[in-house]
């Protein structure tokens, strides 16, 4: 029979803000907190409108093929991995992305002839809030 459990709230005993996950093998533990997106947007560029995203206040457009995306979080450095895909049929687009702030991150958008060009994008920050 299948269990289920049920909680609005996980707190790690000996640190609140810390809880291991036995990962595959079962010999290694990852920290959940380490693991999850802190922050994510998936944008139309043509329209600069946010489809979706969390911890994201807005975004802006700072010139063709450059977004600044301002987040709801604070980072605890600018040392996060950030990550980002077009959401374009070709396979020759290139997104990269880079933090300016602690609070804000940008992305931008390049074609196959590496020029900076409005695509649309999905990007998402992974690190330690301060």
């Amino acid at each position: 029979m299948a269990s289920q459990l049920k909680v609005d709230t996980l707190t790690g005993v000996t640190t609140a803000g810390s809880i291991d996950v036995t990962g595959e093998g079962n010999s290694t533990t990852t920290n959940l907190q380490q693991g999850l997106a802190k922050s994510w947007a998936k944008v139309t560029k043509a329209s600069d409108t946010v489809n979706d995203s969390f911890s994201v206040t807005s975004i802006t457009d700072t010139d063709t093929g450059k977004t600044s995306v301002n987040s709801t979080v604070t980072f605890g450095n600018i040392n996060g991995s950030l990550l980002g895909t077009n959401n374009q049929s070709s396979t020759s687009l290139g997104v990269y992305t880079n933090w300016t702030s602690t609070t804000v991150w940008v992305v931008f958008t390049k074609n196959s002839s590496g020029s900076f060009t409005d695509n649309d994008w999905s990007a998402a920050i992974h690190g330690d809030l301060a």
